[in-house]
């Protein structure tokens, strides 16, 4: 089935999803589904994290998750059992050249996250457990797609009553051979780098894009639209 057909096949069907579950690979589908006034939280929504592991988080069904964890940046930490990082509110400083929570801040504020973090769980749980439709996005930079097949194939086997699609989002540069009933592909002119998630995305293309798959309507609200500017990067 070519995508064309798959578009035309989802648009008789409905065409909108009641669920928006963003699986990678940064935090850029987040923002932008944030500024198209899709506010709800979800698991992956702020972290960073590669396919693969999204696939062994839930076919562990999320045991160990966030159970120990290190600080990687001034707002993130790393889940040492799935390589995920995620956004947090830790106290976190750098001493001697390495990223650390203090012990006695770390006690206090540490029941909190994983508090956040088991709450975003059963969330998810609960909807992977339903029947609305869900749409999971998931887009790379480095054009890491080679996961995409193994994650559609645990979905279907771990939760057969779900209906659910899979959209990925993607340059006119990357390529991807796997076709799937279930497999959207889309394209925006570039993607935000890594290091501008915030500001650095073809906010048009994202709204275009979301526009056809969400059922929440109200998208750019203006003062989210102009909060968060949309800045090409500069050719190298």
């Amino acid at each position: 089935m070519t995508i064309d057909n798959q578009k035309t096949r989802l648009v008789q069907a409905g065409g909108k999803h009641d669920i928006i579950v963003p699986v990678g690979d940064n935090c850029e589908v987040g923002l932008q589904l944030y500024r198209a006034g899709f506010t709800r939280g979800s698991l992956l929504r702020f972290a960073s994290s590669k396919l693969k592991n999204v696939v062994q988080l839930i076919e562990d069904d999320f045991k160990g998750a966030f159970e120990n964890v290190l600080p990687r940046s001034p707002e993130t930490v790393r889940c040492l059992k799935y390589d995920i990082r995620w956004h947090t509110r830790f106290d976190i400083r750098k001493e001697n050249g390495q990223w650390v929570i203090p012990e006695s801040n770390f006690k206090a504020q540490y029941p909190n996250e994983l508090t956040k973090i088991n709450f975003l769980i059963e969330r998810l749980r609960t909807q992977l457990r339903g029947t609305q439709r869900l749409l999971f996005i998931y887009k790379s930079n480095v054009g890491d797609f080679e996961d995409i097949g193994a994650f559609i194939e645990l979905i279907e086997k771990k939760y057969p009553q779900l209906p659910f699609s899979f959209l990925l989002v993607k340059t006119p540069q990357q390529t991807i051979g796997l076709t799937h009933s279930r497999l959207f592909v889309e394209d925006v002119q570039w993607l935000a780098p890594y290091t501008n998630a915030l500001n650095g995305g073809n906010n048009k293309n994202w709204y275009r894009i979301l526009g056809r798959y969400m059922k929440v309507d109200g998208l750019y609200r203006l003062g989210i639209r102009r909060k968060f500017r949309s800045t090409r990067p500069k050719s190298k």
